[in-house]
């Protein structure tokens, strides 16, 4: 025995051993390091480690079987052993194992103090990074404030992980943006730069921010590494950084810690204490959460009912989870069929509010529960409580900037038009990138004839920028121009509002008297508006063939119409009634013909139709309040035929031509508005014929600019 190990000493098979194992060990980590960074599939080091223990024993045996000599490779038993060198190989492996461990020593170190690079939130790879807090934090005035969370890179090489990664940047996000003292940059924006190569401080300026924070999410199985670096936009100085090897059940410590350090980092400006997450669960229903909310994001009928099934899923698990009742509400209330599926509003309603119950039984300060109550309440038309809704939502995630745009249409609802733009800009200055905010603020800005900042929202060119010109254009009643503009907005691909499009070209037909074309875009519910007046039967056929529902204004705007053109006061007036226009508070878009302060109106004609004079008064006098406020409040267009009606109700002969007049001259009132059953009684006097002639040559004239013929009045 003594002897074979005398031998295998001989020739060098202990040394090729212990140099092929540190050899192995030093591959494997450069494997692990780089197959990431080169998007090698995510079992390349087990199949390194794989080769490697199979190409051990044939290692020995080559060891064994040959020996090195000055004339070559030879099998060692052709060798005699007065020409054996192997003490000369065995000096050479003693200097090579000396260089290998020294290498293996300088990766362990490395390992415990130096922060490999890795691919970047953004698409860039930094060099390795020191992991430490400043060792001189900056001056209070100076120090950064405000953050970006950027999404982490997926490191698993499996795109269906994405939602995980995404789901770990938006969670740090929420947690972050809990400290009054740190500004944090809305989701939308921040993952605007999900896979483009954009430099840091390009990142920070469009953002606005001080500090980024990126990093990457590595799972595999039960085990996770995910790497975090906190970056200053200035200079690039790494704040912080660090790795963490973790199983999966570890990932609500790990966000914690995340959090923690990044207050650590900038412990000069928070008073708070690193946030920590309010709310735990069973790790495979947390995953099941992330993948739901992945899913919602991406707002296709196909996407959210399988979002539905996930937060299931996830409720199986742990059914008191309120965040995944806060999603399953969202989920449902998204799949409504003014919205992405095709759910009946009140039935979608109904299931949502079941959930959001539920959420908000177990957690108040669930703020997507109360985020979407406020949807609910929108849609049920309960504005003021829509508004506190949001109000508690913003309250609990303060830079949600969606949550400001939603807020905004319930404060125009109510009349609060400067309100309204305040809050939508707020939204904005949360989340500048995103592309829904942006759209509703240059909208309304544009509705309030303020279209010099709409325009500058909208780059030249784009769909965006056509569809404001197309709105600027109908308000200064330049209707052949805004066909145009909303044409050439549908035309292009990248257009995401394409339905609002077909809406606003739909409508600008209808004015111009080309019904026809108006209803080859329209939907089944603007199409029963489009023919209420010229088919009233056909109308009121259809909506009883839907089961109609009081709650869609524009269904209920079209019923109202088609029974007035049939001289049917009595049933429009149970039909409103209902609505509660006399006392509950009145809403209204003086740009629809379907708002609450709209229907209401009609409520008092039927009033006044139907002999119960008094509430027709009465009802008159409070929509007269309602314009009062909300021209005082910033609204100062597009209210002038509905002050009309008021005036003609109220007695008050001598102001409705007046008020008609200045709705001609504003481009709110057209000729559809002048043949309603309102102006019977003042329709034979000679100045209401000239508005009326007046309104009908300025279409004609339209209608010139775009090549087609003069409108058939006597039809």
């Amino acid at each position: 025995m003594s002897s074979l190990v005398a031998e295998l000493k001989r020739r060098n098979v202990f040394r090729v051993a212990l140099a092929y194992i540190i050899v192995g060990w030093v591959v494997l980590q450069v494997a692990e390091t780089l197959a990431p960074l080169m998007q090698l599939p995510e079992w390349t080091v087990s199949l390194t480690l794989y080769i490697g223990i199979i190409g051990f024993p044939f290692a020995l045996l080559f060891a064994w079987a040959f020996e090195l000599t000055p004339q070559g490779l030879k099998r060692s038993n052709e060798v005699a052993a007065e020409d054996s060198i192997t003490n000369v190989t065995a000096s050479h492996i003693n200097r090579l194992l000396t260089l290998l461990l020294v290498v293996a020593l300088g990766m362990l170190v490395g390992e415990r103090w130096i922060g490999y690079s890795q691919t970047t939130a953004n698409g860039i790879e930094s060099g390795p990074i020191e992991k430490r807090l400043p060792a001189e934090p900056p001056e209070a005035e100076t120090a950064p404030k405000s953050i970006a969370v950027l999404p982490f890179v997926n490191m698993s090489n499996d795109p269906e992980q994405d939602y995980f990664s995404d789901g770990i940047s938006e969670e740090l996000l929420n947690a972050l943006a809990k400290i009054s003292e740190l500004r944090v940059a809305a989701r939308t924006s921040s993952f605007s730069f999900k896979g483009k190569n954009r430099p840091v401080p390009e990142i920070g300026r469009q953002l606005s921010v001080e500090t980024v924070l990126e990093g990457s999410v590595r799972k595999s199985g039960q085990r996770l590494r995910i790497t975090a670096q906190l970056i200053n936009v200035a200079d690039g100085y790494h704040l912080w950084s660090d790795t963490y090897d973790r199983d999966l059940t570890d990932i609500f410590e790990i966000q914690d810690e995340i959090s923690a350090a990044i207050v650590d980092a900038l412990r000069v400006h928070l008073d708070a204490p690193a946030p920590t997450s309010n709310e735990t669960t069973d790790v495979e229903a947390y995953t099941l959460l992330l993948k739901a909310r992945h899913l919602v994001k991406k707002r296709t009928d196909k996407s959210l009912n399988q979002a539905l099934n996930t937060y299931q899923q996830a409720l199986d698990i742990s059914p008191d989870y309120a965040a995944a009742w806060a999603g399953k509400a969202l989920a449902i209330n998204l799949l409504s069929a003014d919205q992405y599926g095709n759910i009946p509003l009140e039935q979608a309603n109904l299931e949502a509010q079941s959930y959001i119950d539920r959420a908000l039984a177990r957690d108040p300060e669930q703020g997507l529960a109360n985020a979407v109550q406020g949807l609910v309440y929108l849609s049920q038309h309960r504005n003021q409580a829509g508004l506190a809704s949001f109000d508690r939502a913003l309250r609990i995630i303060p830079n949600e900037g969606i949550l400001s745009s939603w807020r905004s249409i319930a404060l125009f609802n109510l009349g609060r038009a400067k309100e309204g733009v305040e809050a939508i800009q707020h939204g904005y200055d949360i989340d500048p990138l995103h592309p829904v905010i942006r759209h509703n603020l240059s909208l309304n800005l544009a509705r309030l004839n303020r279209g010099e900042e709409a325009l500058a929202l909208a780059h030249s060119g784009s769909a965006e920028n056509f569809r404001i010109r197309g709105i600027l254009a109908g308000i200064r009643g330049q209707d052949a121009d805004a066909v145009n503009f909303y044409r050439k907005a549908l035309a292009l691909d990248d257009n995401s509002m394409r339905s609002s499009d077909r809406i606003f070209l739909a409508f600008t037909y209808h004015h111009l008297n080309n019904t026809e074309a108006a209803r080859e875009l329209a939907g089944p519910d603007l199409d029963r508006y489009f023919i209420a007046v010229t088919e009233p039967v056909e109308t009121l056929k259809q909506l009883d063939e839907i089961a109609f529902s009081s709650n869609s204004n524009v269904d209920l705007g079209a019923k109202t119409i088609a029974l007035a053109k049939l001289d049917d006061y009595d049933t429009i007036r149970r039909a409103l009634t209902s609505r509660n226009f006399a006392h509950s508070p009145l809403y209204g878009d003086p740009f629809s013909k379907a708002s609450g302060a709209w229907l209401a109106s009609w409520q008092a004609l039927a009033e006044a139709k139907t002999g119960h004079t008094e509430e027709s008064l009465k009802l008159s006098r409070r929509i007269l309040d309602f314009i009062d406020f909300a021209r005082s409040n910033g609204d100062v267009l597009g209210y002038e035929e509905l002050e009309a009606r008021c005036r003609l109700i109220l007695g008050d002969s001598d102001l409705v031509l007046p008020s008609l007049k200045q709705g001609l001259a504003n481009h709110t009132i057209d000729w559809r508005d002048l043949d309603e059953p309102w102006w019977d009684s003042i329709r034979d006097q000679a100045r209401f014929q000239a508005l009326v002639e007046q309104a009908q040559a300025h279409i004609d004239e339209q209608r010139k600019q775009l090549g087609w013929a003069p409108a058939k009045w006597d039809q």
